[in-house]
């Protein structure tokens, strides 16, 4: 599913990429949770309530209406973006010119994703919007998880070392910062954006803030990190207030990439 701005000049248009970050994850999370033009009503830390689920209009959406995938509007010279919410540090997502590596955690340090409250809300809002909203109807059951985390190849060979290291080396438990910071290095111009919620028991901020910490960059390349911080638990956009300066902080940070060109 893509978004678009109906009447816009499709190439000054910046592209997003929506990914969830755990093996086997769907995007439904990014999508009814921060992103979408609509989202699931929720009220974390307060439980959020039973059915009906209700959606509505997200004045904080980065993204417009549902069309076509990017391919078909001629977006291939847009700016790029990579959002995604990180299981782990090395699910850290990286992208091409001025592109940004979002990843968002959420709010209630007891109640996450994984809960069976929060399995059905969503997947019940993404079906109430892709039925009613959309028009699209099929009779496959909708899998908010592949399953699959417990039997994931977490071997990983990564595409440089620190500075003074090679490339290679296989890892049995991946690491990708190393990644990221040759990302970085091979494009000065990569943006990367972390979101944190104080309250993550899934990805604790303080072990986020020492991986990006030390991962060799230049002097001159570490303002390529920044970082914002939520109230919140994994899930930063389930709790409104965070939601809204969620959505401030990325338009900012959006704005001052591009203007980095």
């Amino acid at each position: 599913m893509a978004h678009t701005l109906d009447g816009a000049k499709a190439g000054t248009r910046p592209v997003s990429f929506l990914y969830n970050g755990g093996p086997g994850a769907a995007s439904l999370w990014l999508h009814m949770g921060p992103f979408s033009p609509v989202r699931l009503l929720t009220d974390s830390p307060n439980p959020t309530p039973g059915p009906p689920f209700k959606l509505v209009n997200n004045d904080d959406s980065l993204l417009d209406k549902p069309r076509k995938p990017p391919c078909a509007f001629r977006l291939h010279a847009s700016a790029k973006r990579c959002c995604a919410m990180t299981a782990r540090l090395w699910t850290a997502m990286t992208c091409g010119l001025r592109a940004s590596t979002l990843r968002p955690r959420t709010r209630a340090p007891v109640t996450t994703p994984q809960t069976p409250e929060f399995w059905r809300a969503f997947v019940a809002a993404l079906h109430g919007y892709l039925d009613g909203e959309l028009k699209y109807q099929r009779d496959d059951a909708y899998r908010p998880s592949a399953d699959s985390i417990g039997q994931w190849e977490r071997k990983h060979r990564r595409t440089s070392g620190r500075p003074g290291m090679s490339p290679g080396g296989e890892q049995s438990q991946p690491y990708v910062a190393t990644d990221l910071a040759s990302a970085i290095r091979k494009n000065p111009h990569l943006k990367v954006f972390s979101a944190n919620g104080y309250f993550d028991l899934a990805t604790p901020l303080f072990a986020t803030e020492y991986d990006l910490a030390h991962m060799g960059l230049a002097s001159e390349l570490r303002a390529n990190v920044q970082f914002g911080y939520y109230p919140s638990g994994h899930m930063i956009y389930l709790n409104i207030e965070s939601l809204h300066k969620l959505k401030s902080d990325l338009a900012a940070f959006i704005t001052g990439a591009q203007k980095q060109k």
